[in-house]
């Protein structure tokens, strides 16, 4: 047997890249999810403090016959200063706790290590026959230093996470042989099959 023949990577190492490819796929969906969610949040929160500092700045300078012609009757200018000025005041203390857009940058990083790695781990798989055992080795080394590298994901959401990317694959997967669908009332009949064993609904 030549040394090139020796060096090809055997079917068991194929078969482990396209097991860490799927859940390198798995971790993008996650990671991606999570970047949303906290970017989502940080986002309102940066809304309302900024909405609340400027009419808190606006009811400092404004007039008593300007604040007569904006405001309803009913509404105490120095009751709206006061409650906006400590909704601004809790808002900037929810931002240095929660760390929400910190926590977004550090997910969209995960996300975006992980794209690149499974698309090194895909074209692993696609060479097949010529793939050596080098070229795995440098790929599982690849795929252990991304994983010790990025964020973890929390253990009380791995799981939720992990369904969402499944849900994601199986509508994926539906909508290839039926680009028609309504997606929501796909995702419906998704649920129903899955938690009522309403199995005519995806007839």
């Amino acid at each position: 047997m030549s040394e090139g023949q020796t060096n090809v990577a055997s079917e068991t190492q194929i078969a482990h890249l396209t097991k860490l490819t799927h859940r390198t796929d798995q971790m993008v969906t996650a990671h991606s999810i999570l970047r949303d969610r906290y970017e989502a949040r940080s986002n309102l929160l940066s809304g309302i403090n900024i909405f609340s500092a400027a009419v808190v700045t606006f009811l400092s300078v404004a007039s008593l016959e300007i604040k007569d012609a904006l405001l309803p009757v009913t509404i105490n200018p120095d009751y709206l200063l006061a409650t906006l000025a400590f909704v601004s005041f809790c808002g900037s203390l929810a931002e240095l706790h929660f760390r929400w857009r910190e926590k977004a940058s550090v997910h969209a990083d995960a996300a975006n290590s992980y794209a690149r790695l499974k698309l090194s781990l895909a074209e692993g798989v696609a060479e097949k026959s010529t793939l050596t055992h080098d070229r795995y080795v440098s790929l599982k080394t690849a795929y252990d230093s991304t994983s010790d590298a990025v964020a973890r994901i929390p253990d009380r959401q791995f799981v939720k996470l992990k369904a969402a990317h499944k849900r994601k694959i199986n509508l994926s997967s539906y909508l290839d042989d039926h680009p028609s669908a309504n997606i929501l009332l796909t995702r419906i009949k998704f649920w129903c099959r899955d938690n009522i064993g309403y199995t005519a609904a995806t007839r």
